[in-house]
């Protein structure tokens, strides 16, 4: 029992470090990409006046992976409402990345990103933003956050 308090402390004191929190409230800085991975790239500045969801990740970063279903749900539900969700993967090669988008039937936008986690001062893997229609950071964190699903929500009514 004690072993699972201090992992969870620990968890608890990681994420603090992992996200970027001192961006939130200001413009978000663009995002380059290095190849588009599906066939569907939407138009970056028509993503101006729209909410969206950028989700760093990597195909060797195992909660990355395992949080891909969860990804896929919230772009199912929430698309309709206005949010697009962007998945820029750290991986060096489209490869892995196509086979995986392809196993796992990603329903959003997939691409290698081009130094944008830098932009946004990422600092661990998985790290979502949340940006509102007016161009600013709602939210950054880790998608198993409760707070994550409730950013998209609010973004997706404005």
């Amino acid at each position: 029992m004690k072993n699972i308090g201090c992992s969870l402390a620990l968890l608890i004191v990681l994420s603090s470090f992992c996200s970027a929190n001192d961006l939130v409230g200001q413009n978000a800085p663009g995002i380059t990409i290095k190849q588009w991975i599906t066939n569907n790239p939407p138009d970056l500045q028509k993503l101006i006046g729209r909410a969206f969801v950028l989700d760093f990740w990597a195909t060797w970063c195992g909660p990355c992976v395992s949080n891909i279903p969860e990804f896929i749900s919230l772009c199912s539900k929430y698309k309709s409402k206005g949010v697009e969700f962007i998945a820029l993967s750290q991986d060096k090669s489209s490869e892995k990345v196509e086979k995986l988008v392809s196993e796992k039937g990603m329903n959003y936008h997939v691409a290698i990103d081009n130094g944008s986690a830098d932009w946004f001062k990422v600092k661990c893997y998985p790290t979502v933003v949340v940006v509102d229609r007016s161009g600013k950071i709602a939210w950054i964190g880790q998608p198993w956050d409760e707070a994550f699903e409730k950013a998209i929500a609010a973004v997706s009514k404005n």
